[in-house]
């Protein structure tokens, strides 16, 4: 079943995003579109949650931060991983007799990788992500 929005897109209030949310975990085939911005976003189902992508790139990976697009910031989920854990790092400090060696002997010791990721774990998630973008417009509801 297909309902297609106005040409322009239908703005969406607190009601239709709740709607919206139950529409996909109800029925884990459906696709909903939304434009943003200009660009045309599509939430689909992925094996492990949603997937947020952006005019139909069916390219899901993560992104590492310098190139990430100024859309994807704003859409996508933003991850971090540290070179070391704050375990590993305490472990070393304190081998070595304190932060500041520790940093001295390793570079990378503060470190931290920034990514954005397009998949999120649960259409409330992806959702609640949507519902704080300003001016996203819903464009259509596709059920699988």
């Amino acid at each position: 079943m297909k309902m297609a929005a106005e040409k322009h897109g239908l703005k969406i209030d607190r009601t239709r995003w709740i709607l919206l949310e139950a529409a996909l975990d109800k029925n884990p085939t459906t696709e909903i579109y939304f434009r943003y911005k200009g660009h045309k976003l599509l939430v689909r189902a992925h094996a492990n949650g949603w997937l947020l992508l952006i005019d139909g790139d069916l390219e899901f990976r993560p992104r590492p931060d310098e190139s990430a697009t100024s859309i994807m910031r704003e859409v996508w989920r933003k991850r971090t991983r540290a070179v070391w854990s704050a375990t590993e790092k305490a472990r070393m400090a304190k081998s070595l007799g304190g932060l500041d060696v520790a940093r001295e002997t390793y570079r990378n010791f503060d470190k931290v990788s920034v990514f954005w990721n397009p998949a999120f774990p649960s259409a409330k998630a992806v959702i609640s992500r949507l519902a704080k973008l300003p001016s996203v417009e819903l464009l259509e509801i596709v059920n699988g």
